[in-house]
């Protein structure tokens, strides 16, 4: 298995925004549900799917050479605060797909984004993602040994609470820039994981990953961790792009 250190180190939900912000992101939800080309990639499409009586959105992302002949690795992002809605749309503007529009060599795979509700609870958000991962396995040819979790901001802190309720199914874990803490790191000791965080992050303190990471190794698990000195938040876009990063993550396999 490779490791990121053979590669080098670089240099709540609810009620967060208020009504006024998450009114304005509802406002103009589209209807019907056919699938529509998207923003920044030929082979995107976003659907409604039923959850629980409800009709959330998501989208998802084939890459350009999709054979259903041959099975394909599978991608379940979990997007940021600001995407949150009913829009269908608002997850388009993540940094982690501009990086797939922009270098689309980086990811041979499909690529699965829920669009979670700003009024879903956990439980409820985890619900969605599982209905969104069993509707790829039932649409495409997916790889089960190679399905990988990934999520950035808020999305990395719940992308973390996924994996670690069901860690025997996911390759894999990238977590970038969320609001961590060390209470799944038992659950989380023998998957594969990689983390990054700007230690000058103004809107959710590094150290949450630091204290993650060291909790994780304590418990006897591996996680390559990169810190971007003198960078905030958002270093989705460079962590997205970075070809090393991305082919230390499809070398991971359930079962190696």
């Amino acid at each position: 298995m490779q490791r990121l250190s053979d590669i080098g180190t670089c240099r709540c939900w609810r009620g967060f925004l208020g009504s006024i912000l998450v009114a304005g992101l509802l406002a103009g939800c589209p209807s019907g549900n056919p699938p529509q080309p998207g923003k920044f990639a030929r082979n995107t499409y976003h659907f409604q799917i039923d959850v629980n009586d409800d009709r959330p959105w998501y989208i998802y992302i084939l890459p350009e050479n999709y054979d259903p002949g041959v099975p394909a690795p599978l991608i379940l992002y979990w997007h940021g605060l600001f995407q949150c809605g009913r829009d269908g749309y608002a997850p388009y503007t993540e940094r982690f797909v501009i990086a797939i529009k922009d270098h689309p060599e980086l990811y041979p795979c499909i690529i699965a984004m829920p669009q979670r509700p700003y009024e879903y609870s956990d439980e409820e958000g985890e619900a969605l993602c599982d209905a969104v991962f069993e509707q790829m396995k039932r649409q495409f040819n997916t790889d089960e040994d190679r399905v990988y979790v990934c999520g950035s901001s808020v999305g990395a802190q719940h992308a973390i609470k996924y994996v670690a309720h069901t860690p025997d199914i996911f390759a894999a874990l990238f977590a970038i820039s969320g609001p961590v803490n060390t209470t799944y790191a038992d659950s989380l000791a023998d998957i594969p994981i990689f983390m990054a965080h700007g230690d000058a992050d103004l809107a959710i303190d590094v150290q949450g990953s630091r204290d993650l990471v060291a909790a994780i190794r304590a418990a006897g698990g591996t996680v390559d961790y990169v810190e971007y000195p003198g960078e905030r938040h958002e270093i989705y876009y460079g962590v997205y792009s970075n070809p090393g990063y991305l082919d230390w993550l499809f070398d991971q396999r359930l079962n190696p």
